[in-house]
C-alpha cells in the first residue's frame, strides 16, 4: 500500500502557530518499516521543495501498521518527509531479580519493584511493615501485615508494588513491632526493544 491522507488525523491544536503537532494516522495495510521509510509521508506536503505543507519538523505521529503502534518525529520536511522512531518506546519486562530489605540502589533502567511481609506461625499480637522509597528520602507506599488472635480482620501478609526510573535511587525498609517477620523484595526491569 502506500501513503494516504485520508488515514492522517490531526490530535492536537493550538493557538500558537510554532508548537509543535501530535497527528494520528492509522493504516493497519502497510507494516511498520513501510511506514517509516523516508518519503512515505510525502503526500502529506504540498510543496516538497520548500518544505510547506500539513507537517512540521518535530512534529509528532502516532502511526498503527500491520505490526501495532509506534510513535514517529518528523526529522525533516524538505526533499522527502523523514521520521525516527525517538519515542518508539515498545518494551517487555525482564527477568525478575531478589533484592535484600533495608539496602539502598540505584537502578540502571525502569523497574517495578515488589516487596511483601508476610508474617509467620505462631501469631503472637503481629504488626510488621514495609515502606518504599524513592528517590530514598521521598516515601511512595506502606504497608502492614498486622495478625491479631481472635481478630477476623487479619492480613498475614501484605505487598507493594512500585515504579521506579531510570537513574533514581531506591530502598525497602523494614518495620518490625513484633515476631520474626519475612520480607521478600524484587525488582523486574522494563527493557525496550
Amino acid at each position: 500500500m502506500a501513503f494516504d491522507l485520508n488515514f492522517l488525523g490531526r490530535i492536537s491544536s493550538t493557538g500558537n502557530e510554532n508548537a509543535n503537532v501530535v497527528w494520528s494516522y492509522i493504516n493497519t495495510d502497510d507494516a511498520e518499516a513501510t511506514i517509516r521509510a523516508d518519503g512515505y509521508f510525502n503526500g502529506a506536503m504540498g510543496d516538497l521543495t520548500n518544505g510547506v505543507g500539513r507537517l512540521s519538523i518535530n512534529d509528532i505521529i502516532y502511526s498503527q501498521g500491520t505490526e501495532g503502534h509506534h510513535m514517529l518525529r518528523i526529522t525533516a520536511v524538505v526533499g522527502n518527509v523523514t521520521t525516527d522512531g525517538y519515542l518508539d518506546r515498545s518494551g517487555e519486562l525482564g527477568s525478575w531479580t531478589t533484592k535484600q530489605v533495608n539496602t539502598d540502589y540505584v537502578t540502571a533502567t525502569d523497574i517495578f519493584v515488589t516487596a511483601q511481609v508476610e508474617l509467620r506461625p505462631p501469631y503472637p499480637d503481629d504488626a510488621s511493615g514495609i515502606i518504599a522509597e524513592t528517590p530514598i528520602g521521598t516515601i511512595r507506599a506502606k504497608t502492614y501485615a498486622i495478625v491479631r488472635p481472635g481478630d477476623v480482620f487479619n492480613i498475614s501478609n501484605a505487598t507493594i508494588t512500585f515504579p521506579v526510573r531510570k537513574g533514581d535511587s531506591w530502598t525497602v525498609t523494614t518495620v518490625v513491632t513484633s515476631g520474626t517477620p519475612l520480607f521478600i523484595v524484587r525488582s523486574i526491569p522494563l527493557v525496550i526493544v
